[in-house]
């Protein structure tokens, strides 16, 4: 008589072992003829595949040609830390929609039925405070106020 064992899915299986381990995979494939490193964790009933880069892909922030930054005033990092804190709150992704793709989609069914498509121009303005406390004060009452 022959046993037959019955394996769990190697997905499956995969998930509940990094679940257990507390661990992550590390995993490398091609995607569009290039070569891409990836974390492999699991969330809930999935695992979830989350690209990185490889070391070579990252530019060093020395080659960068950043201007000269001033060192940070502690009242300033105090302001910032309080606006942190009012703007904290527990994430929801449901809040979070992809609203380029709406608006790409209904530019294409426009086109689609021979109307030309309404888009808005982006008037972009370059505006520099020059006071950082200022404009960390202004966020914080805004804050408060709503």
């Amino acid at each position: 008589m022959l046993t037959r064992f019955i394996l769990s899915n190697p997905i499956t299986l995969l998930r509940d072992a990094l679940r257990q381990s507390g661990k992550v995979g590390v995993s490398s494939f091609v995607m569009r003829t290039k070569e891409t490193l990836a974390i492999v964790k699991p969330l809930e009933e999935v695992l979830v595949l989350n690209r990185i880069r490889f070391k070579e892909e990252i530019r060093d922030f020395k080659d960068l040609d950043l201007p000269d930054v001033q060192k940070t005033k502690t009242k300033e990092i105090d302001l910032a830390l309080k606006l942190i804190e009012q703007l904290t709150e527990e994430f929801n992704i449901d809040q979070y929609k992809d609203t380029y793709s709406a608006k790409l989609m209904e530019i294409i069914e426009q086109k689609s039925k021979g109307k030309r498509a309404k888009v808005r121009k982006l008037k972009v303005v370059h505006n520099q405070p020059d006071d950082l406390m200022n404009v960390l004060k202004a966020s914080l009452k805004s804050r408060k106020a709503s």
